[in-house]
This record gives structure tokens, C-alpha cells and sequence, in this order.
């Protein structure tokens, strides 16, 4: 029987696998939308759910059900990098996220990586 999880579920640790990664699944998805916020805070915040989301497919056979949702954080991502008002914190915010990213999905991000991250720090 499929369990039905909102954003308010509570997950213990020792939950089923299942039920964990369907939970961050639906916190990446909600979180995505606030990286772009108007309030500096809740962009910051979405990040750290983000990071702590992604652990949940750290496993070397769950991370290709990550992928997808790579895609949506990083189309988000780039743009935090390149706003003029970013400050310090928000940029080592984004990039601890992007770190945390790669460090999931191996080798998935490293021609995304090369061609549109690295040439952007280098500037």
C-alpha cells in the first residue's frame, strides 16, 4: 500500500527507504520554487533543506532517481550565482549546495560542472 506523505510528515531515520526519498522528492520540488524568494533568509533556508534533502539518495542505487531533481535545483542555482546584490553568504550558500550536489550524483555532474559552473568562478 502506497503511504501518503505531505510536506508536514514527519520521517524518522529508520524510516523505509521508499517513504524517505518520496518525502525529500516533494521537499526538493517545494524548496526549488523558494530559491528564488525575495527574502534573502528564506532563500538561505531553501538551500539547507536542499542539502539536507539530497542525502537521501547518497546511495550509489538511488542516485539516478536524483538526476531529474538535480536539474531542477541547478537551473535555480546558476542564477544565485550571478545576481549583483548576492553577497558572501548567499554565494557560499549556493556552492555548498552544488558541492553537496556533486558529492550525490558523482560523476552525473561533471560535465554540467565544467561547462557552466567552473567557467562562471573563474570570472
Amino acid at each position: 500500500p502506497k503511504v501518503e506523505v505531505s510536506p508536514y510528515t514527519v520521517v524518522r531515520e529508520d524510516a523505509p527507504l521508499h517513504l524517505q526519498e518520496e518525502l525529500a522528492t516533494r521537499l526538493i520540488k517545494l524548496m526549488v520554487g523558494q530559491l528564488s524568494h525575495e527574502v534573502r533568509v528564506v532563500r538561505l533556508k531553501a538551500m539547507s533543506c536542499l542539502r539536507e534533502a539530497g542525502d537521501c539518495f547518497a546511495e550509489p542505487e538511488e542516485r539516478q532517481r536524483y538526476w531529474h531533481l538535480l536539474h531542477l535545483q541547478w537551473r535555480s542555482l546558476l542564477p544565485r550565482l550571478q545576481e549583483s546584490q548576492a553577497d558572501a553568504a548567499m554565494q557560499l550558500a549556493c556552492l555548498q549546495l552544488m558541492q553537496s550536489m556533486c558529492e550525490v550524483a558523482g560523476d552525473f555532474m561533471q560535465q554540467r560542472f565544467t561547462r557552466e559552473l567552473w567557467p562562471l568562478l573563474l570570472r
